[in-house]
């Protein structure tokens, strides 16, 4: 395919070897023209460029050449993963600051805001409430993002939320989340939280990230796994941006959230590959904001 010709050309990479291992339900040329599109995109181009140089390049058992053509095969079945959003085009992706002057624009606040979301908040917070002593002292705390955040919730929006824990996750954490999740989703109907199987699948543990980013700013990765967290290479850092915890004051674990915002920018600053992992996550929250106008 002429396509990836052109990308071959420009990233220096091979594409005989190119898996849909995953994706095998998509039409394979879609997926190639997502990717394409993502990869020509002046931007990304030099920001992955940049990556090859200063990241991939790093010493390592395995080649550097290797090692950058599975982060180029993987972004390729990343963008086709995500051929589903109408109206998506890659070519609008640009630097972060850029991606969240855009996400902001298109939150709704006040009476901007939904009748649905303004219900979810309310209810949210009045559940947080019950539940403040204990979020407290077990260091525990609500990060709501997706429509409910950004106030662009209608009749059939899920809830989306995480629980950013600090201090390690026990089984008193989780029984804790659990009690909230069961709150929720009992109480918000017809809103409910999905696409997860138990209470530990909700929890992130702060401690783990913090060691993952500072691997990062420290420059200590070399290929596409030393990015993973909850092993997922692309984890959406994004949720944890755009999240809110509609549950006041929690004391530490508050302090402890923003310490991580505050090493995720750093992480921007020190790692081109990251700053597009940053950028793809916002990049997809932005476009579902847009189909809600």
């Amino acid at each position: 395919m002429k396509k990836l010709e052109e990308l071959s050309q420009i990233y220096e990479v091979n594409f005989d070897r190119l898996s849909f291992t995953g994706i095998e339900e998509y039409d394979r040329n879609q997926v190639v023209n997502q990717g394409y599109t993502l990869l020509v995109n002046p931007w990304v181009q030099s920001l992955l460029l940049r990556a090859k140089e200063e990241v991939f390049s790093r010493p390592d058992s395995v080649s550097a050449e290797e090692r950058f053509q599975e982060v180029i095969h993987s972004v390729v079945r990343l963008a086709g993963y995500f051929n589903n959003l109408d109206g998506a085009d890659f070519l609008e992706m640009k630097p972060y600051i850029g991606m969240i002057k855009s996400l902001n624009e298109l939150k709704r606040k006040g009476p901007q805001s939904s009748l649905f979301s303004k219900r979810i908040q309310v209810g949210l917070n009045y559940i947080f409430q019950k539940y403040v002593g204990e979020m407290s002292k077990l260091q525990v705390r609500p990060s709501v993002y997706g429509s409910a955040r950004h106030g662009d919730a209608n009749e059939q929006s899920d809830i989306d939320l995480n629980f950013l824990v600090s201090g390690g996750v026990t089984d008193e954490k989780i029984d804790l989340v659990g009690e909230m999740e069961f709150d929720i989703n009992f109480n918000l109907k017809p809103h409910q939280i999905r696409d997860y199987c138990s209470a530990r699948e909700l929890i992130v543990d702060l401690d783990e990230m913090h060691a993952a980013l500072m691997d990062i700013v420290d420059g200590e990765t070399t290929c596409l796994s030393d990015y993973s967290f909850k092993e997922i290479p692309f984890y959406p850092y994004n949720f944890i941006i755009e999240g809110k915890s509609f549950a006041g004051h929690l004391g530490k674990v508050d302090a402890e959230a923003k310490s991580i915002k505050r090493n995720i920018d750093l992480a921007i600053k020190e790692d081109p590959f990251f700053e597009f992992i940053i950028c793809f996550g916002l990049f997809n929250s932005i476009q579902k904001r847009q189909e809600k106008i």
